[in-house]
């Protein structure tokens, strides 16, 4: 913290400007306007496409390990990272709360498996998909690797489940606007206009049981409202079940579509 030529405190950045010939009143103005101009939202939309490019040019290349929710974890290249990206861990401690003894539980776009294995942990008959064979072998490894038990298949959605019907479905879907240009960036780009989404919402209905529920994480840097109507037009019920907060004050939500 630095002093003015009469006492008062100022920011470096003020420091900088009156170093530099601005008035101190020009200076107070011009560090309220950065407050507001360097908000936490705008940082992160600032700094969000270099860390994603930054994952999918360096990290997602290799093979590396990770601790998350109480499970080792190996995560393959071209696989979403559970740490890198707070959404997956949200979702994780959330499905780890849900009573799942004996239930029938599918993960859509399993990753790693990190959703998966908290399903099985929480007692759970668990089917995990991902259009990605790199994140079903993945998911099929790290299961081995704790001792659980998970079915896992590559499948678009679900185009390889045979009708299989499910009583809790999850999935941490891509929300980005964008089209995927390699199985890396599948888990972030679902189309110009939530068309993953859209899909999914349009093929879950033969997939869930009567009674069953669907849990869908979003961020609320995307319009959740559009989503939302999305399972509406099916004649879903939807709910927000939890709200949650993580890195630079990303605000996640987690539908419930009955």
């Amino acid at each position: 913290m630095y002093r003015d030529a009469t006492g008062r405190r100022m920011s470096f950045l003020c420091h900088k400007f009156v170093s530099n010939g601005i008035s101190a009143p020009r200076c107070r103005w011009s560090s309220g306007m950065m407050r507001i101009m360097l908000s936490w939202g705008r940082v992160r939309r600032a700094f969000q496409p270099l860390v994603l490019k930054y994952w999918l040019n360096q990290r997602s290349r290799t093979s590396v390990k990770a601790r998350a929710e109480g499970f080792d974890l190996d995560v393959f290249p071209t696989v979403f990272h559970p740490r890198y990206f707070g959404s997956t861990r949200i979702l994780a401690r959330f499905v780890s709360s849900l009573p799942l003894t004996g239930r029938s539980f599918l993960d859509v776009g399993c990753g790693s498996g990190l959703i998966a294995l908290c399903a099985a942990r929480a007692g759970g008959r668990v089917t995990a998909v991902d259009i990605n064979p790199e994140a079903v072998r993945c998911t099929l490894a790290n299961a081995e690797r704790n001792r659980l038990h998970i079915e896992a298949r590559v499948s678009d959605l679900f185009s390889t489940l045979n009708g299989a019907e499910f009583e809790v479905i999850a999935w941490n879907p891509p929300f980005l606007p964008g089209t995927a240009q390699s199985m890396a960036e599948t888990a972030f780009f679902g189309g110009l206009d939530f068309d993953t989404i859209r899909r999914f919402g349009c093929e879950v209905r033969t997939h869930i049981r009567p009674q069953g529920s669907i849990y869908t994480i979003l961020s609320t840097d995307v319009d959740v409202a559009r989503i939302e109507q999305i399972f509406e037009h099916q004649y879903f019920a939807v709910s927000r079940v939890l709200t949650a907060r993580w890195a630079l004050r990303e605000t996640m939500v987690i539908l419930c579509a009955q």
